[in-house]
């Protein structure tokens, strides 16, 4: 960085030293320096008579063939793509490049080809939050808590946890060789996992013998999370309600359709959201007929501050 910053200082004194003796020139004969000149000298072109789109592409041309280092014009694309939906100063209006657009459409489908095993950031790797009861690292001997520290032989400290996920994933019927730290045990652990089609449990159930009350957690609104709904009330009305909570702290939302869905248990035919488009044409979307519950208890909606879009709409 010192010897960068040392070029960069006598590149600036040897660029200013030019302008001015350049300059100087014209300021003798009575006149201001040639603007087109100074920018021949410090080979920055005018943008004054140039339209928006010229001077994007004249200042993409410059980065990509003149930043000290080599960059990937995909990426210069997608940043600014990112750039011009940020000027809209709309936090749920974004761009996604390809890779995470595929990330987030296969979370909403809750559907995936895997280890079934939620993930977080660890120093080491990643750590297990936890298993799913039904998919194949659960089967294998995985246990939440559980450090993957390597996979397939490859060491996965310090690596972003979306990279570890990608290595972890793949075609349904391959396997995938995991080394686990496991508390409580010196050595590692080494788990061969056959990948398999799993569905991302996104609601849970809880019942709460002492009160009677039923508990039911929405993580998002994906594709499955209605059924999954369904089959956590019928397993809760096994025993006497009194009440239900259902919890949608923290729920980002997902898809319109499956909240529309679920809220169709409550009433039929019933307005869940009116949009407005921009041209001041209106859409109205309602609960579908046909999937109504006879819910005979008091029902409470827990939301917070990360409570979003379909969070709010199925709460509202």
């Amino acid at each position: 960085m010192k010897k960068l910053a040392r070029g960069m200082g006598f590149g600036i004194l040897v660029l200013a030293c030019g302008s001015f003796g350049f300059a100087w020139r014209d300021i003798q004969v009575g006149k201001l320096p040639s603007r087109r000149a100074v920018g021949s000298l410090t080979g920055v072109q005018t943008t004054a008579n140039l339209g928006p789109e010229q001077v994007f592409k004249q200042a993409y041309n410059q980065i990509r063939d003149s930043y000290y280092r080599p960059i990937k014009a995909e990426e210069l694309k997608f940043a600014a793509m990112q750039g011009l939906m940020a000027s809209l100063g709309d936090p749920h209006t974004m761009f996604l490049p390809p890779r995470a657009a595929e990330a987030f459409s296969e979370d909403t489908r809750a559907n995936f080809s895997g280890i079934g095993a939620r993930l977080q950031a660890d120093p080491l790797g990643a750590v297990v939050v936890s298993v799913f009861e039904e998919g194949p690292a659960n089967t294998a001997g995985m246990k939440a808590g559980d450090t993957i520290a390597a996979v397939d032989g490859k060491v996965v400290a310090g690596k972003a946890i979306d990279d570890i996920v990608s290595k972890i994933k793949g075609p349904e019927g391959t396997s995938v060789v995991l080394r686990l730290l496991r508390k409580g045990q010196n050595q590692p652990l080494e788990l061969k996992i056959r990948r398999a089609r799993v569905v991302t449990p996104t609601v849970e159930s809880k019942y709460f013998e002492s009160s009677q009350v039923g508990y039911v957690a929405v993580a998002q609104f994906s594709e499955p999370t209605a059924q999954q709904f369904d089959r956590a009330i019928a397993k809760l009305e096994k025993h006497t309600l009194k009440g239900l909570v259902i919890d949608l702290r923290g729920n980002p939302g997902g898809l319109l359709e499956t909240a529309a869905e679920m809220l169709s248990r409550f009433g039929e035919n019933k307005v869940v959201v009116k949009m407005r488009e921009r041209g001041g044409q209106e859409e109205v979307v309602r609960t579908f007929s046909g999937f109504l519950h006879d819910f005979n208890y008091p029902i409470a909606v827990l939301i917070n501050e990360d409570s979003a879009s379909a969070a709010e709409i199925f709460s509202g």
